[in-house]
């Protein structure tokens, strides 16, 4: 019962990460068929009685060892694009003791689990 169990949910994840692979391609191929010179913007078709909606965009990150040598030198209105979000990091939040002043402002969630099975054949 377990090792059917076992071989269901390892199937069922080969089979998602299939349909995920098949999915995009078949986007790429609907919007590829739709649109070709633009990068950025929403566009609407309609076509057979479907209506279609595409949204194309890019996204923007920031080189932060960049950022730090150009920060003096940015504008009050180039500041104001940057916002500063604290991490945590793990390693270090591990040597703490656990009655530090830092615990209060911590949200504890629990993670999705993860799972590895290997079947021997």
């Amino acid at each position: 019962m377990i090792n059917e169990l076992y071989s269901d949910w390892l199937q069922e994840k080969k089979n998602l990460s299939e349909s995920k692979k098949k999915e995009l391609e078949l986007r790429s191929q609907i919007i590829d068929s739709l649109i070709t010179n633009e990068t950025k913007g929403v566009f609407k078709f309609t076509e057979g009685g479907v209506k279609l909606t595409v949204g194309l965009g890019t996204r923007m990150n920031i080189d932060i060892s960049v950022l730090d040598t150009l920060m003096s030198e940015l504008s009050d209105q180039e500041k104001e694009c940057v916002k500063y979000l604290p991490n945590l990091v793990a390693k270090e939040m591990k040597k703490l003791k656990g009655d530090e002043l830092l615990f209060e402002a911590i949200i504890e969630k629990p993670s999705l689990p993860t799972l590895k099975i290997e079947i021997d054949d």
